[in-house]
This record gives C-alpha cells, sequence and structure tokens, in this order.
C-alpha cells in the first residue's frame, strides 16, 4: 500500500487489443454515424431532456507532467460527434486550465466498459497525480494493459468495449441541459465542457456500460461510497496515525459521500479518549474542501452500516445539553 492505496502496477503497453476491432475515424467516422451507432439506454432518474452518457472513464494527462487521470464524469449526448462533459472542480478540471492558458484543447479518451478495477479507481478521490490506470492494476493484481489512442497521445484498457477519442475546447463553455443529480435535484443554468469526437474505437458487439445515476439508492452512490470508505480509513490510520480507527462507512441516502459514520476502538483496554475521538472527526473534515457534510464517531459496539443501530447509538448515549446564545442588541 502507498498511501492508502494498493501499491501501482504500471500498465504494460501492448500494440493492439478488443477495443481494436473496429476502429472508426474520418470518413468511416461519419458513416458509422458516430455516436448514434450505439443503443444507448435511458438509465437516470427520467427527467432529463437528453440521452445522457453516466460510466464514461475520462482519460486525460497533465500538461506539464505528463502525469495521467482517469476520472467518471458525466454528460449528454449532444449528436452524433459531440457530448459534454460535466465536471466542475475535479482533476480534469485542473487540466484543462492548464491546456486554457496555454491556448490548446486538453486531449480525451472517454472509456465505456474496462475491467472493474478501473471503473472504481475512476470515480475514486485519490490525490492529484495518482494514476488510477497504475493503481488498479495494483487492486487487480496485474497490470492493465493499454494500447495508444489512434488521434490523441492517451493510452487506454485494451479489454474496454468502447473508446471514443477527441478534444475538450478551452476557448469556450456551452449551456448544460437540465440535468438530475444524485441527490435527487435537478441542476439548471449551468455551464459545461464540450468533447469534440475525432475517432470511435470497439470491439465487435460491444455492450453499452452505464450506471443508474438518481436520488439513492442507485449505483453511482454505492459505487462511490465503497472506493471513499477504505480511502479515508487508510488516511486516518496511516496518514493520521489514529490507531483507534476500525472503520469508517459513507452512506448512499448522502450520495456515498456526505455522510460518513466512523467506528472507534479501545486499545489495550484503555478507553479512547475525547481529544482523539475530535481529532478524528477534525481529520476527516479536512481531507477534502466538500465531502463529508456529516460526520458521526460511534463506539466499537456500534454498526457503522446499520443506521437503525447509529441512531440508537445518537439518542440514547449521549448526554443532551441544551446551548442559550443571546446577542445584545443596541
Amino acid at each position: 500500500m502507498e498511501g492508502g492505496l494498493p501499491t501501482p502496477l504500471p500498465s504494460g503497453l501492448g500494440t493492439t487489443g478488443p477495443i481494436k476491432e473496429e476502429v472508426h475515424a474520418s470518413d468511416t467516422l461519419s458513416k458509422h454515424n458516430g455516436l448514434k451507432e450505439f443503443s444507448i439506454p435511458t438509465v437516470t432518474n427520467g427527467w432529463e431532456s437528453l440521452i445522457r452518457l453516466t460510466a464514461i472513464c475520462w482519460i486525460t494527462k497533465d500538461l506539464d507532467t505528463g502525469g495521467r487521470n482517469v476520472g467518471t464524469y458525466n454528460g449528454y449526448m449532444l449528436g452524433p460527434l459531440r457530448s459534454s462533459m460535466r465536471s466542475f472542480q475535479g482533476h480534469i478540471a485542473t487540466q484543462w486550465k492548464k491546456c486554457r492558458q496555454k491556448g490548446i484543447p486538453l486531449q480525451a479518451a472517454t472509456v465505456l466498459g474496462p475491467v472493474p478495477a478501473v471503473c472504481m479507481f475512476s470515480v475514486t478521490r485519490v490525490p492529484y497525480g495518482t494514476d488510477e490506470l497504475a493503481t488498479a492494476g495494483g487492486i487487480a493484481g496485474e497490470p492493465i494493459e493499454a494500447v495508444k489512442c489512434e488521434t490523441v497521445d492517451i493510452e487506454v484498457p485494451a479489454s474496454a468495449e468502447t473508446v471514443k477519442e477527441g478534444e475538450i475546447p478551452t476557448d469556450y463553455k456551452e449551456p448544460d441541459p437540465a440535468c438530475g443529480e444524485h441527490l435527487g435535484h435537478m441542476i439548471i443554468n449551468w455551464l459545461a465542457n464540450a468533447f469534440e469526437i475525432k475517432c470511435i474505437t470497439h470491439r465487435k458487439n460491444p455492450i453499452w456500460h452505464d450506471i443508474i445515476s438518481q436520488f439513492p439508492p442507485s449505483e453511482s452512490s454505492v459505487i462511490r461510497g465503497i472506493g471513499i470508505e477504505e480511502r479515508m480509513r487508510n488516511f486516518l490510520v496511516s496518514g493520521c496515525g489514529i490507531a483507534q480507527v476500525k472503520d469508517v462507512a459513507f452512506h448512499h441516502c448522502g450520495g456515498g459521500w456526505r455522510f460518513c459514520l466512523v467506528r472507534m476502538r479501545d486499545l489495550g483496554g484503555v478507553r479512547t479518549d475525547n481529544f482523539t475521538v475530535w481529532q478524528t472527526l477534525t481529520a476527516i473534515l479536512s481531507l477534502s474542501v466538500d465531502y463529508p457534510k456529516i460526520v458521526i464517531a460511534v463506539d466499537e459496539d456500534i454498526d457503522p452500516w446499520d443506521l437503525k443501530s447509529v441512531f440508537w447509538a445518537v439518542t440514547d448515549n449521549v448526554q443532551g445539553t441544551v446551548y442559550y446564545h443571546s446577542l445584545m442588541i443596541e
């Protein structure tokens, strides 16, 4: 383990693979009608006005270091050779800003249907600069075989189902159609990035991979929570040295990242002191600026994945105190 993550296994670079069984670029791309070649299901909450692409693993590179990033960001199909990319603060947004300063587009490859380990790390929030493709190899137990794209300088998993190659313009954004989000709200009046498709490669008879992303419970909340739980636990135990942390649970009712439970354990028969508990709670809130919103610490006898048990402890094991604050107005 390195920094709470599996030891990376660098991707092997091959010359071909199942993802190259069909290659459509230039005239061939238009002949096969781009994205409209595929039967794309409607898997969201039913309120969107356009078809949404949810399970995409976007692979991009840092302009300065060449470091590879893999992240999952959804978007709408805007035409046969065009889609949107909805990322407002992810690592891909940092890379996009670097390219904008240089006045060049950001090259990207969107991968559908890679091995599950790639999907898992694509949705997991890891430190910037982490190569999620190599780290996915660590959890899979073997390197992820990769191949070069046809039109962009990016490597993609050779066994994936479908890859779309292209560019994300940096000189403009466009209106983002109304979109249902993972907590059940609609996002309106936002701007999103565009993605211009230059080439599509895929297996023969590829399987289209999507994630049900809607009001919880949904697949997006579950897969996000699994990745964040282990990342947070290792951060607390290895990064912060808090050995009393036993488990961390993120519940899908909070979108898989907004609501966090941490189970503390007593070591050597010594009761975990309140200072350590508060240190843990503060550390959890320091890992990211946007998650979680709510953190609850429980004793070892409480199952953090059982919300009935948690709320029993909150209502029964806590000495309630009311604080009054008055403001004197002159």
